[in-house]
């Protein structure tokens, strides 16, 4: 679609709605549905080889200039224009992206990522940025429109140089087996470049790994499989009708030239010319198979949250430091742990029971603790007593950095802390530190103090008025029933209904397919699931939504107020029941999807960015506003137990 639609992107300037913005806006729609866009529960921190490996052949097909030794954990867009060399590691969350926005206008730069530069995890490169060989970016970095990074380490908002790597990192480390120390000098004119062993160890290894989830097919099949005759048995398998239908058939096919397909799916009765695609046994307890769904779904959740405490209990321990290949056991194993329970983590949400699954999964967590989706490898954290923490923080020295997979140490936070949204802190935090938003703490600071922004800056902060407020015993209940239960298991068993109403309207309304004229049917059934499921949208999405929380919601409830935990129910909700057709982010239909849920928008809105609104009831937008990829406007706060709300 990308090679008939665009062709190749070239730098430029392109007015917002022009012919050539609906070409880029149809691609990128298909390209969220799509395998380059897997993997965002992880939150730029899959690094997985194989899917990895995957993930650049299809950019490289997309006319991506990505080499094939390339770590990329995020999404590219414009990627004619992207060029990334040998060795160099790309984090996420945040786009690597040749396309911008600004004052209506969509603006194409070519962006080009060194060899060997490593960009940590949420830093953002404005198309038009240089990020020259051997540069190190560090986190949640901001690198601005133009701006040349010519090597050394680099980090801050903007982005700034802060040193000189003590060793040339344009050229590739020589690591000996269990050591850090770097073989060659740089005065060696035999040094090997990007190009050698190293590289080609990557793209191999890469290879390899991709093929392991192919190699569990069978027993995903196998399990369904079992699961589908093991429902059968459960209502009977003896279908008189099919048999006898089955017997004619028989005798009918020695004698005439009519071909019998028998399939797994169902039955042609060759005498009527009418087709079933379903089981017999399926359509005769179809309303049964729904009712079955709730139970589905909470074993699903449970074996989803099951499998991560498995995985960081029984593959072996990480030690820190560790310093490895990224193609090695040791490697793979940390990995797999730290992806495995942030994928976890971000399923909980702000289930009161994410500290107590965290420490299930080897995290050494205290009492009184409060959390939501964190990032974390569970066995090298460690957190005191009574803290709390936002949305999104990380709490990990992991680096990936020119083919090496590096935890230099365990992160350790003390008690009585507090941490905002989207904060990374690599080796901990004094006891009473107070930790605002996007604040990023690579050593530990000397002495309790309140910290925001990057470079983390100290700030004076009032005393909290009064004591803590205390609270009842059915406020603890319902906390914990609320965000525990409801939250993880009541939205996606309505979810899950909806889809199984769909399937059974369909099927009472059109039993069987005529053998022609099919299509007519089938057309009508897709209209009919998509009618369904913007139902369910707008009763459970808007109208429950705003029932339960909406702006007349006293603008200041303590943390297990029944008022926050609507608050959590709604963000839950929205979830679970996606807008139809992506929230038509980047058409004229934008703001009036985001009128729907509670907000006060403008005149000529343009967002790129779908749910940029956190609390939408709260939001006031004016006239003309253009939202960039990854934008995010927030009307809340929260401190001292507090959490506070007021219109933007």
């Amino acid at each position: 679609l990308k090679w008939t639609l665009i062709g190749r992107y070239r730098e430029g300037t392109h007015s917002i709605y022009s012919t050539f913005y609906l070409k880029h806006w149809l691609v990128e729609q298909f390209v969220k549905k799509s395998f380059l866009a897997a993997g965002t529960n992880t939150r730029g921190w899959n690094f997985s080889l194989g899917q990895n490996f995957m993930r650049v052949l299809f950019m490289r097909m997309l006319g991506a200039n990505i080499s094939l030794s390339a770590t990329i954990t995020t999404q590219v867009e414009g990627w004619d224009l992207v060029e990334v060399g040998d060795m160099a590691s790309v984090h996420g969350p945040h786009l690597l992206t040749a396309v911008t926005y600004m004052k209506k206008e969509m603006i194409l730069r070519r962006q080009r990522i060194g060899r060997g530069a490593t960009l940590n995890h949420g830093v953002v490169v404005a198309p038009g940025a240089v990020i020259k060989d051997g540069t190190f970016v560090e986190s949640l970095s901001s690198v601005p429109m133009g701006m040349v990074c010519d090597g050394g380490r680099w980090s801050g908002v903007p982005a700034r140089r802060i040193a000189d790597e003590p060793f040339d990192r344009t050229r590739p480390r020589q690591i000996s087996k269990g050591t850090s120390r770097r073989i060659h000098s740089d005065e060696d004119e035999d040094m090997p470049s990007f190009r050698s062993g190293v590289h080609w160890r990557m793209v191999w290894s890469g290879f390899i790994f991709m093929l392991a989830p192919i190699s569990m097919l069978p027993f995903s099949a196998g399990a369904g499989m079992i699961s589908i005759w093991g429902s059968r048995w459960i209502v009977g398998d003896w279908d008189p009708q099919a048999f006898a239908m089955y017997t004619e058939a028989t005798s009918l096919v020695n004698d005439t030239d009519v071909a019998i397909n028998f399939t797994i799916s169902g039955l042609t009765d060759i005498r009527t010319g009418v087709s079933d695609e379903l089981p017999s046994v399926l359509m005769g307890n179809i309303w049964f198979f729904t009712l079955l769904i709730p139970f589905y779904t909470i074993l699903s959740e449970i074996f989803q949250l099951l499998a991560p405490v498995l995985v960081c209990r029984l593959l072996p321990c990480v030690s820190t430091p560790l310093d490895v290949p990224v193609w090695s056991w040791r490697a793979v194993v940390a990995s797999t742990k730290l992806i495995t329970a942030t994928e976890a983590s971000y399923i909980l949400g702000d289930a009161s029971i994410q500290a107590w699954y965290f420490g299930l999964c080897g995290a050494k967590i205290g009492k009184g603790c409060i959390m939501s989706e964190q990032i974390m490898l569970p066995e090298t954290v460690e957190i005191g007593k009574n803290s709390f923490f936002a949305t999104g923080n990380t709490f990990s020295s992991v680096e990936v950095d020119q083919g090496r997979f590096r935890i230099p140490c365990k992160t350790i936070i003390g008690d009585e802390c507090f941490f905002g949204n989207d904060n990374h802190i690599v080796e901990g935090i004094p006891t009473q530190t107070f930790v605002g938003i996007r604040t990023w703490v690579p050593t530990m600071p000397a002495e309790a103090s309140s910290l925001f922004g990057n470079p983390a800056m100290r700030f004076a902060r009032a005393d909290a008025l009064g004591e803590k407020p205390q609270s009842s015993c059915w406020a603890i209940f319902w906390f914990h029933f609320s965000s525990s239960f409801i939250d993880i298991f009541v939205w996606k068993i309505l979810y899950s209904l909806q889809q199984g109403l769909s399937c059974d309207i369909g099927r009472t309304i059109f039993p069987e397919y005529p053998k022609t004229g099919w299509y007519g049917h089938f057309a009508a059934e897709v209209c009919l699931f998509a009618l369904v499921d913007l139902i369910g949208w707008y009763l459970v999405s808007v109208v429950l939504v705003r029932c339960i929380y909406n702006d007349r919601v006293p603008q200041q409830n303590h943390f297990l107020s029944r008022q926050v935990m609507a608050w959590f129910n709604a963000q839950k909700i929205r979830k679970v029941f996606l807008p139809p057709f992506g929230g038509a982010q980047g058409t004229l239909w934008h703001a009036s999807w985001l009128r729907m849920i509670g907000a006060k928008v403008g005149k000529r809105l343009f967002s790129a960015t779908p749910d940029f609104l956190v609390d939408p009831i709260f939001a006031r937008l004016g006239d003309d506003i253009t939202v960039n990829y990854g934008a995010q406007v927030q009307q809340h706060s929260f401190e001292d137990h507090m959490l506070k709300w007021g219109p933007n």
